[in-house]
């Protein structure tokens, strides 16, 4: 019994020494060394100090310099050169602290725990010595992770209200909220309701879009409710982009096959008529009054551009129609002269392809035919990665992004042996080419990701098929919502 009760003395301390520490505060106690001074005595009763008459005269760290990446601990070891001519190792002994607080901590133990990427140092004192060792903190090495979610249901769109607030929507009228780091399902106005796309100006004002049936389905979001709001058109809307309390804009096709283009001028949504042609409209990417929207006339990619509030049929690329059918599933703007779209493409005499277009105005004041070019950008080393189709983009600069996609079993004319699936949800983007991005952590893979939104920060989510959710924050691993790792996603659909 004696046995037992010191043993949950040591793990009570234990804990309480990490809740401490995490607070900044330090518990005052002390351990006495064996009689070699080479080793601690395993008493946790009491903190560590030196034998009586014994002083620190040398103190090292190793390792003498570091790179942590955000989402990883590591382990930092103190040697003391003693006075009695031992040395002694237990990293208590000495007072650890961080250059810049708000780049990691450390505990008694040496755990250093990184926050954000940057250059600091850590040191260590005792006495009137110290040492100090260089630190550099990397961006995470596995920068996205699965994390668990209250729904089965297909996602298909997201924004994030901020680094901690998010929402996305899907089938069945779902409505996800990301708060106090666990996503929650939110009471749904429309129940039976497709929703595509979602969009906030500030946490308490936003929109989410889609179709119930044969009409489209705009909701809003205002004293921390939502409500729907009467459209008075049949058809669907597949994407919402707002730009602020009084301007907004949706897309997608009525029940024509017509372009449906909706905007919300401050008192309700009314149609746009400034063009009226076939297709659809799959995503809509605004630069204040400036926008763009994307989709397809049925046969070909479809451009549409947005200036003085009229929306016009934008040029392709030379000869891109020939020979050809093409679709564009996602737009994103990074400016009002440099974005990108993408989709897919069938070539009629092969087999369908992701396709990426590039658009950059700059210098335009001599003539170009458009300002969008076709870019076979599917990285070599992965056969058939072009198969892949592209279902959304998103992008931290003009050079640096993600493309989603899905997974897919590739076609070829005469197959020589089984050919292995192409894994390509997440594909990296370096401003030329994308490749597979596998630097995630999840427990199973949607077979497809549909969804993406980033801060300006670099925090994202993906979301995608039977509620599939991925985050990328800078503090994930520092937060409790890892322990939301895996969820009812639970096999690969």
């Amino acid at each position: 019994m004696k046995r037992r009760n010191q043993i949950s003395k040591m793990v009570g301390l234990a804990v309480m020494a990490t809740l401490f520490t995490g607070c900044g505060s330090a518990l005052p106690a002390s351990v006495s060394m064996n009689d070699t001074g080479t080793q601690m005595a395993a008493n946790y009763e009491t903190m560590p100090t030196l034998p009586a008459g014994v002083t620190a005269k040398t103190i090292q760290i190793n390792p003498s310099s570091m790179t942590v990446h955000l989402g990883e601990t590591k382990a930092i070891a103190v040697v003391l050169g003693l006075s009695n001519g031992q040395t002694a190792t237990d990293p208590r002994l000495v007072r650890w602290s961080v250059a810049d607080p708000q780049s990691g901590s450390i505990d008694i133990m040496g755990q250093f725990t990184p926050k954000a990427p940057r250059m600091t140092s850590i040191r260590a004192e005792i006495g009137d010595i110290h040492a100090e060792i260089p630190v550099t903190i990397a961006s995470a090495e596995y920068n996205w992770q699965q994390v668990a979610t209250p729904t089965h249901n297909d996602l298909y769109g997201v924004k994030m209200v901020s680094g901690k607030e998010a929402w996305a929507v899907g089938d069945k009228g779902t409505l996800l909220h990301l708060v106090n780091n666990y996503w929650q399902l939110d009471s749904a106005p429309v129940a039976n309701a497709t929703l595509k796309s979602v969009d906030f100006i500030d946490p308490g004002t936003g929109w989410a879009v889609g179709n119930d049936g044969s009409s489209a389905v705009v909701l809003s979001y205002r004293s921390g409710s939502w409500f729907p709001m009467n459209t008075g058109v049949s058809g669907a809307l597949n994407s919402v982009d707002a730009v602020d309390f009084n301007n907004a804009w949706a897309g997608g096709k009525d029940s024509s096959g017509k372009v449906l283009l909706m905007k919300w001028n401050g008192r309700s949504w009314l149609r746009d008529t400034s063009y009226s042609g076939k297709g659809q409209i799959n995503s809509i990417s605004m630069v204040g009054s400036i926008g763009w929207a994307v989709g397809t006339d049925g046969h070909d990619a479809l451009i549409l551009h947005c200036e003085n509030g009229k929306w016009t049929e934008d040029r392709l690329p030379f000869l891109f129609t020939a020979f050809q059918s093409s679709e564009l599933r996602a737009v994103k703007m990074i400016n009002a002269n440099q974005g990108y779209a993408v989709g897919v493409r069938d070539n009629l005499v092969g087999f369908p392809k992701g396709l990426v277009l590039k658009f950059d105005s700059r210098g335009s004041q001599t003539f170009r035919w458009s300002n969008w070019t076709s870019s076979n950008a599917a990285g070599t080393q992965t056969p058939y990665l072009d198969q892949v189709p592209l279902n959304n983009v998103a992008l931290l600069s003009g050079d640096q992004g993600w493309f989603l996609g899905a997974t897919i079993t590739p076609k070829v004319v005469l197959p020589k042996s089984s050919l292995n699936d192409i894994y390509g949800n997440l594909l990296s983007w370096d401003g030329t080419n994308y490749q597979i991005d596998s630097k995630y952590r999840k427990v199973n893979l949607s077979k497809e990701f549909l969804g993406v939104d980033l801060t300006p920060q670099g925090d994202g989510i993906i979301v995608g098929r039977n509620g599939y959710i991925m985050q990328r924050q800078y503090d994930w691993y520092g937060s409790d919502s890892n322990q939301g790792y895996s969820g009812p996603a639970t096999s690969e659909n």
